[in-house]
């Protein structure tokens, strides 16, 4: 799908509760990891994230399970995608690759000849990486799930036809 695993996994959640949630029903993590042969573990981990934050909530019992608070309508794919990608832990993951990589190589950042250029060349990409996170986020907050919901209902009628 090209997103990461945790935003899928929460994309793939939310679409399913979207597709329920005129109804009032809910859905049980179980059902949504099997339908997408997702891990339930981490779909419970990552739905749990969902509820945190107020997109989502559960319901005990037998006919239990996860249910949207809010409606698809209201819901953007960036949005989801924001809520459970944490740019505090991706900086840090970055900055501890930098620092392996500099440290594995043999020399140390600060013995290298061309630091001033290595600076200025990571500014340089720094800036082009956050200008298309930019993009990308602002393409996402434009799409909705309700959206999602009739791009597939319309592929769905398109595909269906009687002879």
């Amino acid at each position: 799908m090209g997103f990461a695993s945790r935003s899928e996994y929460a994309i793939l959640a939310v679409y399913e509760l979207s597709r329920v949630f005129s109804s009032g029903k809910t859905l049980s993590a179980q059902k949504i990891a099997k339908k997408h042969r997702l891990s339930s573990n981490f779909l419970i981990q990552t739905l749990r994230l969902l509820r945190e934050a107020g997109l989502v909530d559960t319901e005990r019992g037998a006919q239990g399970g996860y249910k949207l608070l809010v409606s698809p309508n209201d819901i953007a794919l960036g949005y989801v995608v924001g809520l459970v990608e944490s740019p505090a832990v991706s900086a840090l993951v970055g900055e501890n690759n930098r620092q392996k990589n500099s440290e594995g190589d043999g020399a140390s950042f600060s013995s290298r000849e061309s630091e001033t250029n290595d600076t200025e060349i990571r500014k340089n990409l720094d800036a082009i990486w956050n200008q298309g996170e930019s993009k990308r986020q602002e393409y996402f907050n434009g799409i909705t799930f309700s959206q999602l919901l009739s791009i597939d209902s319309a592929e769905e009628n398109a595909l269906s036809f009687t002879i």
